[in-house]
């Protein structure tokens, strides 16, 4: 019992004010600096694109319209490319597919202007630090044009993992809906060493 009050404690009130948290989704267009190229060099890829994007965030705010702000989120991208050639009678496709998933955490202090009674501006400029996970394949098909042979070879798969840290700025809207929760909506632009990604999210937090 005497380990369970300190706990209750924390999720009191008190403790709780200027504190908020929230969750957010929408889209990621992602463009990775990692690029991969067939034997030949013939082809190369980089994994970009639009994707989902979800995560959450954790914030404490001062008395002067200033709060310091914690965000995760994840998001992912992957393409394809394919090369077709005809050499005596058989066709030679190559096929490169590459992908990434990112696993992001941000800091950053963040500026709440008022704009009317329930319409706030929230604007920020924070660091990053993201976790990348990168996956790769190469394969050769050969297929007569006759159709009779048709050969796939793998080349080559691969993985590695790798992380940097960046900067990130964002920009959105909030609206009071009901007594402490909001709504809102925000466009971020986050970048670092390998890969940048440009977000439209809507959100939802609630204010202790």
């Amino acid at each position: 019992m005497k380990k369970i009050i300190p706990f209750i404690a924390l999720l009191s009130p008190a403790a709780l004010a200027n504190t908020y948290i929230g969750i957010e989704a929408g889209t990621a267009d992602v463009k990775s600096e990692e690029s991969i190229t067939s034997k030949d060099g013939a082809i190369d890829i980089t994994p970009e694109g639009s994707d989902t994007v979800i995560g959450g965030f954790i914030g404490y705010k001062f008395e002067n319209n200033w709060a310091v702000e914690f965000s995760y989120s994840q998001f992912s991208s992957e393409d394809s490319i394919t090369n077709k050639e005809l050499n005596q009678g058989i066709v030679v496709e190559q096929e490169l597919d590459a992908e990434f998933d990112a696993n992001q955490f941000a800091l950053k202090p963040v500026y709440f202007y008022p704009l009317s009674e329930n319409l706030t501006l929230k604007a920020s400029l924070g660091i990053t630090y993201t976790q990348y996970e990168f996956s790769s394949s190469y394969e050769i098909e050969y297929d007569s044009v006759l159709d009779v042979m048709d050969i796939d070879i793998p080349v080559a798969k691969s993985s590695n993992d790798d992380d940097a840290f960046g900067g990130i700025v964002s920009v959105g809207l909030e609206y009071n809906v009901w007594d402490n929760l909001n709504l809102g909506a925000n466009v971020k632009y986050q970048q670092d060493s390998i890969a940048s990604n440009t977000q439209f999210n809507i959100s939802a937090s609630y204010y202790f």
